[in-house]
């Protein structure tokens, strides 16, 4: 029968830690793409998880255009900020423009790829639209 391991105090803090830095060695930057429909929050979500602003946010217009990538500073996070998109207005583009970026990073080096992408809805909408 196996032995289950003695945990003291402390114990299970440095082995989350050793764990996480052997993950971060492995994989480098973790790389995460943002998009969603103009006025959904893109930027205004990448600011919060970077904790102070790296990318321009505001009211009426659209503030960000094509794909910005922002770095945190400790290199273990990446995140794409795509401009917004509309049904018939530009949409297309930006999801080609994304496309193509998540299929060249394939032939990139692990912490170059993009690992993730998260689709923002604005809270206001009451729905998905049809594709």
């Amino acid at each position: 029968m196996a032995k289950t391991p003695d945990f003291g105090p402390g114990d299970l803090g440095r082995l989350f830690t050793q764990r996480h830095a052997e993950a971060v060695r492995d994989l480098g930057r973790f790389n995460l793409a943002v998009f969603g429909k103009t006025g959904a929050g893109k930027s205004t979500l990448i600011n919060a998880v970077f904790g102070h602003e790296v990318a321009a946010t505001g009211t009426g217009p659209p503030i960000t255009a094509g794909l910005q990538f922002h770095e945190h500073p400790d290199g273990i996070l990446g995140l794409y900020d795509s401009q917004g998109f509309e049904t018939g207005h530009g949409g297309d583009a930006v999801l080609a423009g994304l496309e193509h970026i998540v299929t060249a990073s394939r032939s990139e080096p692990v912490e170059r790829q993009i690992h993730a992408a998260w689709y923002l809805v604005r809270w206001s909408d009451r729905r998905f639209e049809d594709a």
